[in-house]
């Protein structure tokens, strides 16, 4: 699928009435990132930040063959960062800075949605494959950390120690992602040959590792000097290796600098990247944010809403962009719940929707159906005979009654509070009550809801949450996380006090249990025990055919593309199936 731009785009509302209505919600607009934008004069071009310490040189010539270089990106997001050390990120906004920005991982994918995906080199120019657990990884000589020390396997086998949850520096600090690695890389394993020439291996439980190159992109390396030395200051000023280096945080502000000793180069045989600095900009308020922009306070703006990509980009001197992405609209369903407990009710939840409708409606055409059996219909492993729930209230109301509950039941649904998710719960209620299911909306923020999740103290969860950041592969933050058992000792107090007869049974937003899960946990493994893609996806097809089967608790409504908004003169901006921006690709033609 390909990008859509400008007149490509659906339009909404006239400009005339979108640029006034925008206007009229800064009026209103409050919080510290509106303050922000409320002192800043009203020149159009930002005037780049210096510290006492180092002061860039000008850059804005024209690079003798390619694009231009110099010049400040003014960039707008919308949820505040949490995290700048990429070992405990969590959060897209997070990993945006970190993952792709500040630091580097061993490789990188490439290509994207429509095309091939695959895994290319980055900090590691080649790797080979030693026998059935150990890769062996060459590093790039003469990479430097921002702080001017050379990148060395010593680091990379450090940063993996950490991610895996054995280096010292995790006796102070919980690694989130740990739960990912700790089951299938073995630290032993892990070896430094010589200063560029690393080992990384799987345990023998699973030699050879099926998914071991798809889940690197996602461990970028951090200096071990550095963060012994800063500890968890790490995490305010980090020093990594990537295309920008970290200038400061002060919210809503985040500033990063152009690194020059980045070892990249364009085709053209140019260092990259072009601009001298970002300034990145937290703006809840997206009406502000695009009033911002068209008046020249802001270059670009991300998570623009579905209502207003339309008129933004038939704006003069301006353009959108809508990218198909792994960004899943979701419902989380409590197994736990009598109501929910058999998988005709939860069926009958989907049949009642109307899916079209909201991908139309509330997300105006930039969205593709979700599969019933979850992984998108552009992946290498997806299972064509697995197709989404169909809108069909008879068939709904035919499940409702084999499952027990032939008038329906009243049934709790949380949802983000903020658009596009709250408006799309609206619709699910309006379309589930047509069956007989009562649905009382319960909006709140995300996190908070969270809680609710982790306790097993809610009903249907409609929420948000992008794969593509985390992995291509099936596996790790897909299958094994999302439908995979609870793994012994994982924060499990509370769930074996409260469920202990369900006991073995899958992560919070599944709580599946009883020999179908047993078997799904099985195939799940199995797939990961191999690194044959046509015997993975043989695997994965059955996996694909219980989840749909057994309408199991994390159901894809919807796979949303990236709305992000810009003036003409931005140029190289593009994010892959993942939402992540290459920012060392970005140039400013004016």
């Amino acid at each position: 699928m390909t990008e859509k731009t400008s007149k490509e785009v659906q339009k909404g509302t006239s400009r005339r009435k979108f640029v006034a209505a925008a206007g009229a919600a800064v009026v209103v607009a409050a919080g510290a990132g509106y303050y922000y934008l409320t002192q800043q004069g009203p020149s159009p071009t930002p005037t780049p930040t210096t510290t006492a310490t180092e002061t860039l040189p000008a850059t804005t010539t024209a690079i003798p063959t390619g694009p231009k270089r110099g010049g400040t990106l003014m960039m707008q997001h919308r949820v505040q960062v949490r995290n700048l050390d990429p070992r405990i990120a969590t959060s897209i906004d997070d990993f945006y800075v970190n993952l792709v920005w500040t630091h580097d991982p061993l490789v990188r994918y490439a290509g994207d949605v429509g095309k091939d995906i695959t895994i290319v080199p980055h900090l590691a120019e080649s790797w080979k494959k030693l026998d059935d657990r150990t890769y062996e990884f060459k590093l790039r000589k003469g990479v430097l950390f921002h702080n001017g020390t050379e990148l060395k396997a010593s680091d990379v086998k450090y940063t993996f120690d950490c991610f895996l949850g054995v280096a010292s520096w995790n006796k102070k600090f919980v690694v989130p992602h740990s739960v990912f690695y700790s089951g299938y890389y073995d630290p032993e394993k892990t070896k430094v040959v010589d200063d560029y020439t690393i080992q990384l291996g799987s345990t023998k439980d699973y030699a050879p590792y099926g998914p071991f190159l798809w889940d690197l992109p996602r461990v970028t390396i951090v200096p071990e000097k550095v963060s012994e030395e800063m500890q968890d200051k790490y995490n305010l000023a980090p020093i990594g290796s990537g295309p920008f280096k970290f200038v400061k945080w002060e919210e809503p502000l985040i500033v990063l600098r152009r690194n020059e000793n980045y070892f990249l180069k364009d085709e053209f045989g140019n260092q990259l990247p072009y601009v001298d600095e970002l300034q990145y900009v937290t703006v809840p308020d997206a009406s502000a944010a695009e009033v911002r922009l068209l008046t020249g306070h802001f270059d670009a703006i991300l998570g623009v809403p579905f209502k207003d990509i339309g008129d933004l980009s038939a704006t003069k001197g301006f353009k959108g962009s809508s990218r198909p992405s792994w960004e899943t609209c979701h419902i989380q369903i409590n197994l736990t719940k009598p109501y929910l407990s058999n998988k005709y009710c939860r069926q009958a939840l989907f049949y009642a929707m109307n899916r079209q409708a909201i991908i139309d409606t509330v997300y105006r055409g930039h969205a593709q159906m979700g599969s019933s059996g979850y992984l998108p219909t552009w992946h290498w492993a997806y299972n064509p005979e697995v197709k989404p729930y169909p809108y069909d209230p008879g068939m709904a109301k035919q499940l409702l009654a084999q499952g027990g509950y032939p008038d329906g039941f009243e049934v709790e649904l949380m949802c983000n509070d903020v658009y596009p998710w709250l408006d799309a719960a609206t619709m699910v209620q309006q379309d589930w009550a047509k069956v007989g299911i009562k649905a009382k909306l319960k909006p709140g923020e995300e996190e908070a809801l969270y809680a609710n999740v982790f306790n097993i103290s809610w009903d249907v969860f409609l929420t948000r949450f992008n794969g593509g950041l985390g992995s291509y592969d099936p596996h790790g933050i897909h299958f094994k996380w999302l439908y995979g058992q609870m793994p012994e000792g994982f924060r499990d107090d509370l769930l074996k006090t409260k469920f202990g007869k369900l006991w073995p049974h899958g992560m919070w937003w599944n709580m599946f249990s009883g020999p179908e899960a047993q078997r799904l946990w099985g195939l799940i493994n199995d797939a990961a025990k191999t690194d044959d893609r046509a015997k993975r996806k043989s695997i994965y097809a059955e996996v694909q055919k219980i989840i749909s089967d057994e309408c199991l608790g994390f159901q894809v409504v919807l796979l949303a593309n990236q709305l992000s908004a810009m003036a003409d003169y931005v140029k190289g901006f593009d994010q892959d199936f993942g939402g992540r921006i290459y920012l060392e690709k970005i140039w400013l033609a004016k």
